[in-house]
């Protein structure tokens, strides 16, 4: 269901958010100034679930349509609504535990057997 580019994705998004300095909430990015940015500005310096996932997208040359799909399904088996809901309305642990749900997944899809 969800490929290694996926994970790829997901690790790398991760990475941009791990330091809580470089997360917000309710915006894709934001710059030095606090100001909302496009995520793949280089000037964006904080992101959002989303945000880090089209940066991630951007920098590994991924398209970002269905991104998020693992970090929906990851969501839901937490069991909240949705990654925005998890963004924007719990903690920056909560979302990197999130994350790492999500990249277990794509971990199980892709140690299954193909037929």
């Amino acid at each position: 269901m969800f490929s290694a580019q996926h994970r790829k994705i997901l690790v790398r998004a991760r990475e941009i958010i791990n330091d809580p300095a470089r997360w917000t909430q309710g915006v894709n990015a934001t710059s030095d100034a606090n100001e909302e940015i496009d995520p793949c500005n280089p000037h964006a310096v904080a992101f959002c679930a989303n945000g880090a996932m089209l940066r991630a997208s951007s920098e590994l040359n991924s398209s970002p349509d269905r991104l998020v799909g693992p970090l929906d399904e990851a969501a839901i088996l937490l069991g909240y609504h949705d990654f925005v809901q998890v963004n924007d309305n719990f903690s920056h642990s909560k979302v990197l535990e999130m994350f790492d749900k999500a990249i277990a997944l794509c971990e199980e899809d892709s140690s299954e057997p193909v037929l």
